[in-house]
């Protein structure tokens, strides 16, 4: 794939292969890691629709997301949702599109899209999805049906989710000029509980208030941890609390920024 960048990629759960998607040309491979062979498998989209990685227009999926039969997702025209299907190794179109607007922009002259900006994992049967738009939705792996959970926040853009032990979905919302915010939602009960900005004060040895998040995961014990993209970008480890019934909401977590040497 000559002249072509790596936009997005996700190892299989077999940890046997690496799924992919290029930029410019929106191109899905497969790497074989054993053999070290690239098979390009064809075009996630049919309008090409971008003007740079991590700007306004494009219509090329943020991330992507592996499940436990090796089926690979995406977000294709439109926000339809889409997948490798490994058995066959072709790509496949659904009939269930995301949530999110498409509309004109520039006196007519280009379509907006929305489209995945991150995947979460949740149990063996779902996964999480947060758009450009704002939106987080849920994917049931077993009916490939998309439920539409809403809008944790009126400003666009989900920058990161990832599931908690306790089942909870925490997400990071925030658009570049927007300080981002935390929230958390409940698949049991339904519903957001907003957190706010994350603010690390370590006073007088260091003190941070992050603008702009660009990753989101949950480790092996339960910890999220979140990094920066902006300019002297941090790690932020953030452990979710059970909290009692006369503990404020806010005290339900606890966050520090990893890297106190800046």
């Amino acid at each position: 794939m000559v002249g072509e960048g790596i936009y997005c990629l996700e190892g299989s759960r077999d940890k046997a292969k690496l799924y992919g998607i290029t930029y410019p040309h929106g191109k899905f491979f497969v790497f074989d890691i054993a053999t070290r062979q690239t098979n390009v498998v064809g075009d996630v989209w049919r309008q090409v629709v971008y003007s740079g990685p991590r700007t306004a227009l494009r219509s090329l999926p943020a991330d992507i997301i592996s499940d436990a039969s090796g089926r690979c997702f995406y977000t294709s025209d439109g926000g339809r949702v889409a997948y490798y299907d490994p058995d066959k190794g072709t790509l496949v179109e659904t009939g269930e599109y995301i949530p999110g607007e498409i509309y004109p922009i520039h006196a007519g002259s280009e379509a907006y899209h929305p489209f995945v900006e991150t995947w979460a994992p949740g149990s063996d049967h779902d996964l999480y999805g947060g758009t450009n738009d704002g939106y987080v939705f849920r994917l049931d792996l077993d009916t490939l049906e998309v439920t539409n959970l809403g809008k944790p926040r009126i400003t666009r853009r989900i920058r990161g989710l990832a599931v908690a032990d306790d089942a909870r979905v925490y997400g990071i919302a925030g658009e570049d000029k927007a300080i981002c915010t935390l929230f958390s939602f409940d698949p049991r009960r339904g519903g957001y509980t907003h957190y706010g900005p994350l603010d690390v004060d370590e006073t007088p040895y260091y003190a941070w208030r992050p603008q702009r998040f660009g990753a989101m995961v949950t480790g092996l014990d339960g910890t999220l941890y979140l990094g920066e993209e902006d300019r002297r970008g941090h790690l932020f480890i953030l452990i979710p609390i059970q909290r009692t019934t006369d503990q404020p909401q806010g005290s339900r977590y606890r966050g520090r920024g990893a890297d106190r040497g800046r």
